[in-house]
């Protein structure tokens, strides 16, 4: 509720409890036995101003609890026997803002403590105790309702306040994931090829040269996805992955060019939509770590469709130096198992016989959740 609506609020409160209360004063007032003229004047004076001050609860909620408790206080002593609303709905109003639990259990007490006299005063000792059980009972409840809704909306705002943190740590680990695609995908290739260039440069200068134009055009392609990150950066609109190839005929011809023996048989998996290209990554994340942790060496790749799924193998030699801690560790291979899961699959890997497997299952039908 705004600032606005609240302080309207009040305003409607304080004239529609005052209203209903200075009917039953004038009741009292008019009806046998009636009282004299100053304590009617009392009574109908303190009804409308412990009434009156609701309409600043909510900004000055401990003014209001001080202001209805004198003016319930007047009206009892004069003899008036109906309950002070205006305080509990005051008293109400600072258990919900207070900060803590002191102001509106020490003012209640204060405040229960002044009717109670006055009703006894009142009532001159005839019925005011049990007037000033009712008057405690309401404040009190008063009180633990204000208190309850003051813990329930800070419930409210640290659930919220979790959810938006939540959302900034996986919008991070998103451009994390990107930010390792970039690098470890489309830069390895790139290094690996540039090199390669330069090795052929002097025997094989045709080749050389297709590899370097190969080279230009895979750096302008991370250039304008290093670009659109870091115009998520600005906007928080975090690009969605993407393997650097459309298929994974493309991709396995860019591992080839970078050195890469790719045997093996494999669907083309083209298409944006999470299944084809949760595929596509596996396969780039699989590649891109032979050639980091293994070389140049033979790679058997398998991506064949069967029973609604795609289902890809990617197995190499392994280095014996330095190869298994390469390969357990990274981000990479971690944020890929989240990305496959994502779309309803499963991915594993590990050593098996001299030999590093990594698999995975991907649906057709994957969706991103």
């Amino acid at each position: 509720m705004t600032g606005q609506a609240s302080l309207w609020l009040d305003r409607a409160l304080a004239v529609v409890s005052g209203a209903v209360m200075l009917v039953f004063a004038l009741a009292y007032v008019t009806q046998p036995p009636v009282p004299g003229d100053v304590a009617a004047a009392l009574t109908l004076a303190g009804v409308v101003v412990a009434h009156a001050v609701l309409a600043v609860r909510s900004t000055h909620p401990r003014v209001a609890v001080v202001v209805a408790a004198v003016g319930g206080a007047v009206a009892a002593a004069c003899g008036f026997e109906a309950p002070v609303v205006a305080l509990p709905l005051a008293l109400y109003s600072l258990a919900v803002t207070s900060v803590d639990v002191w102001w509106p259990v020490g003012l209640a007490v204060g405040a229960v403590a002044l009717v109670t006299v006055a009703r006894l005063v009142g009532t001159r000792g005839d019925g005011g105790g049990n007037l000033a059980v009712r008057d405690a009972a309401i404040v009190l409840a008063a009180v633990a309702v204000g208190a309850w809704a003051r813990a329930h909306r800070r419930a409210g705002r640290q659930a919220v306040e979790l959810d938006v943190a939540r959302r900034i740590a996986e919008e991070r680990l998103a451009l994390s994931r990107e930010l390792h695609d970039l690098a470890a995908g489309a830069l390895t290739a790139t290094a690996v090829q540039a090199g390669a260039a330069a090795h052929l440069s002097a025997t094989a200068p045709e080749t050389a040269r297709a590899m370097i134009v190969e080279v230009a055009e895979q750096s302008r392609a991370a250039m304008s996805r290093l670009r659109s990150i870091a115009a998520a950066l600005r906007t928080g609109d975090l690009p969605s992955p993407h393997p650097v190839a459309p298929t994974v005929d493309a991709l396995v011809e860019l591992y080839r060019r970078a050195g890469l023996v790719v045997h093996g048989s494999w669907a083309s998996a083209a298409g944006d939509q999470p299944g084809p290209v949760a595929v596509r990554l596996v396969v780039q994340e699989a590649l891109t770590n032979v050639l980091r942790h293994a070389g140049t060496v033979d790679v058997d790749l398998s991506v064949e469709e069967a029973d609604g799924a795609w289902r890809v193998r990617v197995a190499n030699p392994v280095r014996e130096a330095g190869a298994v801690a390469d390969h357990r560790g990274g981000l990479g291979l971690v944020g890929l198992r989240e990305r496959v899961t994502a779309v309803g699959g499963t991915l594993a890997y590990g050593r098996r016989d001299g030999r590093f497997e990594l698999t995975a299952v991907v649906p057709m039908a994957g969706a991103a959740r």
